[in-house]
Formats: C-alpha cells, structure tokens, sequence
C-alpha cells in the first residue's frame, strides 16, 4: 500500500461531486441538464471564512479544500459546471492544482450559499 493510500485511508471522508451536464437539443434549440452525483473520497481542509472584497469586508465568504485521489475524480467533473457538496453545503471549484508525481489533486472552493 502507497503511503497517499495510508493516509487517505486515516483521514478521508466521503463527500459529493455534483455533475452537470448541458444538453442542446438541434431540433427545438432548448437546453436541458443532466445533474449526476457521485460519493468521492477526500481530506477536507478547515473552513475558512474569507472577507469579502466587493462588500467592504463586511461580508465573508466560506472557503474550503479537499485532497482527493486523482483516480478518484469523475471522469464529467469539470469545473465550474461541477460542485462539491461537504455536509450539506455546495462549493464551486475556483481552482484545483495536480500533485507533479499526478496522484493527488488539491481543489479550492467556495460556497455557493451564504449560510456557510
């Protein structure tokens, strides 16, 4: 067992990737979206509470990471149409960097609710 398998296996939880998928119909014009959730494993990083530059810092946003396993990523997950839901909050990815060995992929995210 690979020590990145160790220590998912100590400190992962599972949480959400919530697919999107557009679909354009040629015939009519209209737009349809497929919406698939799929239970991933991740290393979920602090919240973090980040003032709010467009409100004077009087508001603050909920910011979080999660670690996961590059081989655990959804083959249809591409940011920003994918979301991670942790405990029942929805996070958009605003930025995700690959391990250089390509076995681990850092994502940064932000809720998308101000309840967070």
């Amino acid at each position: 067992m690979s020590i990145t398998e160790l220590i998912f296996n100590d400190w992962s939880e599972t949480i959400v990737a919530r697919l999107q998928v557009e679909s354009i119909n040629s015939e009519t014009g209209s737009v349809s979206v497929a919406v698939t959730e799929v239970s991933i494993t991740a290393i979920v990083g602090p919240l973090q509470l980040i003032p709010t530059n467009s409100t004077g810092s009087q508001h603050r946003s909920a910011e979080r990471s999660f670690l996961i396993q590059t081989t655990e990523i959804p083959e249809n997950f591409r940011p920003p149409a994918a979301q991670i839901i942790h405990e029942g909050i929805a996070y958009k990815v605003i930025s995700n960097t690959h391990s250089s060995d390509g076995e681990t992929t850092l994502l940064q995210c932000r809720s998308e609710s101000s309840s967070a």
